[in-house]
């Protein structure tokens, strides 16, 4: 019996030690195992941050390529606009109030303020001014620029300076740019100066009217030609102050010896036919020169005149006169 027990004793002994070797063999093969998963996360970490590294980099160089090529486009478009700014400014007037194209076509307005007025000289050329005063506005002034266009004449703008401003700038530019040119016709148009023979009023008008197209076109404009609001004829009486006015300014008044009748008011023709008529009087009436001005209007509800215009500049075409504008 005790031999039974110690030998129970032994196996039970035996099998407490056999335990802890088991666990340590276990221990031994899983540490291999936790320090592949160590080293595979730090690669993996490492891998990750490179990448990150990689990412950063091209990121900003795209960033530093979207800037540079920003700046290049900035820098190419301020050089685009000095380019257009340099060409714009070489095609305004210098001392003139028209385009170059227009010299050969141009006359001092002094020159056609004497010839107005004088005899017929049968042995120099007719020329034929077409003026139309009021302007510039959206409604007409780009309806009759167009008719003068397709006719291939050109005409004298008689420019009222509170006409003139940021929404009719493109209006007065194209004036000048398709070979017409720009006089003055005041500041207001309020009949005041003439009525009163005012002669500060009157530089005040001329230097106000010429500020505002200065503005558009450019300090380089100058103009001879100036036209009174209601004519010189309809003040004459009044007038010997104004006009040491628009003297001292370099510049001659200019009438008419023709017209259209749409400065009549409620006479005014209403269609092309009585339009055709009233012209066809008004030349008998101031009679033959060699430099025939015909008064028109731009205005924005100058229908007839539009519709008229090319039979009005056919008569002058079919009977040999030169079309020019005044300086």
């Amino acid at each position: 019996m005790k031999r039974w027990l110690i030998g129970l004793l032994l196996v039970a002994a035996l099998a407490g030690c056999a335990r802890p070797k088991q666990a340590q063999r276990s221990a031994v093969h899983q540490a291999p195992s936790a320090k592949a998963a160590a080293s595979s996360k730090a690669v993996a970490s490492r891998r990750s941050s490179e990448a990150a590294r990689a990412a950063s980099s091209s990121a900003s160089a795209a960033n530093t390529k979207a800037a540079s090529a920003q700046a290049a486009s900035a820098s190419a478009s301020s050089a685009s606009r000095a380019r257009d700014a340099q060409a714009q400014a070489a095609t305004l007037p210098q001392g003139t109030n028209h385009n170059a194209r227009a010299a050969a076509y141009a006359h001092p307005a002094a020159t056609v303020h004497a010839e107005m007025t004088g005899r017929l000289d049968p042995s120099q050329p007719k020329t034929v001014y077409l003026t139309f005063d009021d302007g510039p506005n959206l409604t007409m002034t780009p309806r009759i620029l167009a008719v003068l266009r397709q006719a291939q004449v050109p005409a004298t703008f008689f420019v009222v300076g509170r006409q003139v401003g940021p929404r009719t700038a493109a209006m007065l530019r194209r004036e000048y740019d398709e070979g017409h040119a720009i006089g003055l016709h005041s500041q207001t148009h309020t009949y005041g100066f003439e009525r009163t023979g005012n002669a500060g009023a009157t530089a005040w008008e001329i230097d106000q009217s010429l500020a505002a197209v200065r503005r558009v076109l450019g300090v380089g404009f100058v103009t001879h030609a100036w036209r009174y609001p209601g004519g010189h004829m309809s003040w004459a009486a009044h007038l010997a102050k104004p006009d040491a006015v628009v003297a001292a300014h370099g510049m001659s008044w200019i009438d008419w010896n023709a017209a259209s009748g749409d400065a009549l008011g409620r006479t005014s023709p209403t269609t092309v036919p009585a339009m055709l008529a009233y012209h066809s009087r008004s030349l008998q009436a101031y009679g033959p020169h060699n430099a025939t001005v015909v008064l028109m209007h731009d205005a924005p509800d100058k229908t007839t005149t539009l519709a008229a215009l090319p039979q009005i500049i056919a008569y002058y075409r079919q009977r040999g006169y030169q079309f020019g504008v005044i300086a």
